[in-house]
């Protein structure tokens, strides 16, 4: 026995200075694995070698305690202040209460992030003139870094019910609620475009899976990693290569750029939800019209426009709060904002938007 321990510690200013213990030589090494402040832009140097621990995760907060009932179908599991939050109280973080009705609305589900970035060996080899190895340690640091690093900060500031199971090298993988988990891997995506300066050559993919909590782990693992390999396929079959830079969600895969469009198509739906009141029926009438939208060798799927104007005249027709002018102008925003900008252009990756819309207004008491 070498007689050598590992001992934990808090602060100096909690537990004294270490300098006269490493003249001794009780202490060989000193390592600060401590979170980076919660001030974005504070140095992370506090004196000591940095060992980044690139993980979080999400526990029970004094707001949480004021709002148990949104984890009334976790049967047996007790809510405590600092306590680790388990896979179905994190499942149900999504649901929203809603005023007119009083119920909770939203499924209860997890979001499952597999992500890698593209290509990194080609990076290596090709984006350092005269690849050396410090150069190539230094890009290595710089890329790891991201993620174990900037990642745990932004989920302890932004995305607090996110479960990081591993970040770091070129890759991540963590969980959370459904809808904050979609709206996490974009806002990384964004995050790591500006980090790299905008290099249009470096960039991640990454599947999103959408699970049950109660299922085994592995087995969501392996949604996750199934999503993921959906994601490196894309071929965006344009004329200048593009390639992966994509992501899978809901089974549809489409690249970032779209991926945003869509999203912001599904607060589209919302809004014009909210201002006409469009039925369950309508809304799930579209999932159906994507698919015709999407296939043209049967001509009868020719009828998805047909079929998409008749429903929206009928319901809206049948709407006596509204005006003959207001009906006017809600059946021109709905066949303009779904049908032409949605449908007619996305054709089935706007399945995309009507699904992430579905789970976050369905009735789940």
């Amino acid at each position: 026995m070498f007689g050598y321990s590992i001992q934990f510690t808090n602060d100096e200013e909690q537990s004294g200075k270490f300098g006269s213990e490493v003249k001794k030589g009780n202490i060989r090494r000193f390592f600060d694995f401590s979170y980076p402040d919660l001030e974005k832009n504070k140095v992370l140097w506090n004196g000591y070698a940095r060992r980044n621990i690139s993980g979080y995760v999400p526990r029970f907060t004094e707001q949480d305690s004021y709002q148990t009932d949104r984890y009334s179908h976790c049967a047996n599991d007790e809510l405590v202040v600092g306590q680790l939050k388990t896979f179905n109280h994190l499942a149900n973080e999504d649901k929203w209460l809603d005023a007119a009705t009083n119920k909770w609305r939203g499924i209860s589900a997890l979001g499952v992030v597999k992500g890698d970035i593209d290509d990194l060996g080609t990076i290596f080899h090709q984006g350092l003139d005269e690849p050396t190895f410090a150069k190539m340690a230094a890009l290595s640091r710089q890329v790891n870094s991201f993620f174990a690093v900037f990642l745990p900060w932004l989920c302890r500031t932004k995305y607090r019910d996110t479960y990081i199971i591993f970040a770091g090298g070129d890759d991540f993988f963590f969980l959370g609620p459904w809808k904050q988990q979609i709206e996490l891997a974009n806002e990384l995506r964004v995050a790591f475009k500006h980090y790299v300066a905008d290099n249009p050559s470096i960039h991640f993919s990454a599947g999103i899976a959408v699970v049950k909590p109660g299922l085994p782990v592995y087995q969501i693992a392996e949604m996750g990693e199934k999503a993921l390999l959906s994601a490196k396929k894309y071929d965006s079959g344009t004329s200048d290569g593009g390639y992966k830079n994509a992501v899978t969600c809901f089974d549809q895969t489409v690249s970032w750029n779209d991926f945003e469009r869509l999203w912001a198509a599904k607060e589209r739906l919302r809004q014009l939800s909210e201002d006409y009141s469009l039925s369950t029926a309508f809304i799930y009438g579209l999932l159906e019209l994507t698919d015709m939208a999407a296939n043209d060798s049967k001509p009868e799927n020719a009828m998805w426009r047909s079929k998409f104007y008749y429903r929206t005249q009928r319901m809206i027709a049948n709407d006596r709060r509204l005006s003959s002018d207001q009906k006017q102008l809600a059946r021109t925003q709905i066949v303009t904002d779904i049908g032409e900008s949605g449908i007619k252009q996305f054709k089935a990756d706007y399945r995309m938007a009507l699904q992430a819309y579905i789970y976050e207004n369905r009735d789940q008491n």
